[in-house]
């Protein structure tokens, strides 16, 4: 087959898909949900107007509208009073991971986030006084809260400021 004969084709079969996609006699153009999917004129075959906007938030509702941008008419949701809104859970320092090559080359992983030796991923709220092959010996500087916290912590443990203890974390 000749590259003409595949252009014929090809456009033959566009032209097809296109025409199937008219719109029924007393169907308005867009489909049963009117409007175009694309903006072009193009019908909703697939989709009901909330089902698009349900897509196009991925599957969530779509966000509140800002109150502000009315003007300031207020009529947007309230702001939640300091008396409902849920107290926010007390800080947590976990130990996920430790990397031990020598007293001078170590790296560890404190709530997600790698420390290492040579001063990379700093943490203004941590100082870290040694590293061996199964512990970290720091001190933790919360915010908000009482300390400083003088922890050891081994791969996997948590403190809580909470319950003040050092815990094993989840699986």
């Amino acid at each position: 087959m000749t590259g003409a004969a595949r252009t014929m084709i090809a456009t033959a079969a566009l032209a097809a898909c296109l025409g199937a996609a008219a719109p029924a006699p007393g169907q308005p153009a867009g489909g049963p949900g009117g409007g175009s999917a694309d903006g072009f004129g193009a019908p909703e075959l697939l989709f009901l107007p909330e089902e698009r906007e349900a897509l196009a938030f991925g599957g969530r509702p779509p966000p509140a509208p800002d109150p502000d941008a009315d003007g300031g008419a207020g009529t947007g949701p309230a702001p939640p009073d300091a008396a409902e809104a849920e107290p926010l859970p007390p800080p947590r320092l976990s130990l996920d991971g430790l990397l031990y090559l020598g007293p001078k080359r170590w790296a560890v992983w404190l709530d997600g986030e790698r420390l290492d030796s040579t001063g990379a991923g700093l943490r203004p709220d941590v100082r870290i006084h040694a590293v061996s092959g199964d512990a970290v010996r720091l001190s933790w500087f919360p915010d908000g809260a009482t300390g400083p916290y003088r922890l050891l912590l081994r791969p996997n443990q948590v403190f809580d400021t909470g319950s003040g203890q050092v815990t094993e974390a989840g699986p």
